[in-house]
């Protein structure tokens, strides 16, 4: 089955909420759009020290609460963002992979 587009709402999504983190001092060391054929869905992931700092489920709650107050609720996939140490092994292959030296 192919692979369906990542369309320019969801890359608008993933502007606004890579803003909004930035605005409320939330660090991204990394964020990318990864399509998941399991589920046949784009999947944003976004690398930040919180997971390493305070822990998965602290990150989260952290990294939502700051959406909900920025008012992005309602359009916003909030089950299809996954949030990952910088320190994650599949990250730093791909970080490996895309460096240029």
């Amino acid at each position: 089955m192919a692979a369906t587009t990542l369309v320019n709402r969801d890359l608008e999504i993933g502007r606004e909420i890579l803003a909004a983190l930035t605005k409320a001092g939330i660090s991204v060391n990394v964020a990318f759009w990864a399509y998941v054929p399991q589920i046949s869905e784009w999947q944003l992931f976004i690398a930040t020290s919180l997971v390493d700092s305070k822990g998965p489920k602290a990150a989260y709650d952290q990294v939502l609460r700051t959406l909900h107050n920025a008012g992005m609720d309602p359009e916003h996939p909030w089950r299809r963002i996954f949030l990952r140490s910088p320190k994650d092994a599949v990250l730093k292959t791909l970080e490996d992979r895309t460096s240029y030296s």
